[in-house]
């Protein structure tokens, strides 16, 4: 009998993995699609290994790459389950909730969690845009993004920024995704069309537009300044309120007219 050695067995373009589905299955047990170039098996190691516009599909989530290696573990029972895809080059991953973008990353498969680093960090759902420069996670099930160094959320002419985002996202009317919330943690500065605030840490409500900030509270609108402990800002509105606390007074710089502004 012949036997033949699988240990790197070389496919062309497509590979589908077909795995029992049942609807309480979770993701790490559902069918995975792969296409590439080229597809190694690593059957030592339990890899397949895609090479060049790779793509792995699976349960609503697609991840190209210039590379890809999906990593796997088999049962008793022979069944095949993915654990993990390493993504590397030009990543890009498309889910319900949007798309992110990276060098690349790495895709927990029973978690669905991304971790993706590198250069242009960014997820853009319908309506909004995050982007990071250390690294930007996006957790599926629980439906959030979080964005970390230098990380930035916008939404029209609104945005926030802070060390670190927190984007909880949920579907709007058309069934599209959006982000509802943000929280913000570290030099966190929100920014309208008409002023600019700053504080410690944050939360924005999308919907409301409605920023809350605290701690170091700094407003600047113009050539004025305001500052406090805490602060809301009604960015549909345009007013402003800053609130006084831990024995610090709300205190406000009003510049004359023609006068330099406040940086």
């Amino acid at each position: 009998m012949m036997k033949l050695n699988l240990s790197v067995f070389v496919l062309p373009a497509v590979l589908l993995m077909a795995l029992p589905v049942h609807a309480a299955e979770p993701a790490a047990a559902q069918p995975v699609n792969i296409e590439a170039d080229v597809l190694e098996f690593q059957q030592e190691s339990k890899v397949y290994l895609a090479r060049g516009n790779a793509v792995v599909e699976q349960d609503g989530v697609t991840i190209k790459a210039d590379q890809l290696t999906a990593a796997y573990t088999e049962g008793a029972d022979g069944k095949t389950t993915f654990t993990q895809v390493k993504a590397d080059g030009h990543v890009h991953i498309v889910t319900k909730n949007g798309e992110i973008f990276g060098d690349r990353g790495v895709y927990d498969v029973a978690r669905q969690v991304a971790v993706l680093k590198g250069q242009e960090l960014k997820m853009v759902t319908a309506k909004d845009v995050v982007t990071a420069r250390d690294s930007l996670e996006f957790w599926q099930k629980e439906q959030l993004a979080v964005a970390r160094g230098n990380a930035v959320a916008s939404t029209d002419d609104k945005r926030i920024a802070a060390d670190t985002l927190t984007a909880v996202m949920a579907d709007n009317e058309q069934k599209q995704m959006e982000v509802r919330r943000v929280g913000a943690q570290g030099n966190v500065l929100v920014s309208s069309a008409t002023e600019i605030a700053r504080g410690d840490r944050g939360l924005y409500d999308v919907r409301r537009q409605l920023a809350t900030l605290e701690g170091n509270v700094r407003i600047t609108r113009g050539p004025n300044q305001l500052n406090g402990a805490r602060a809301e800002m009604n960015m549909a509105t345009g007013v402003s309120r800053l609130l006084a606390g831990g024995g610090q007074r709300v205190r406000g710089l009003v510049l004359p007219k023609n006068a330099p502004e406040v940086q």
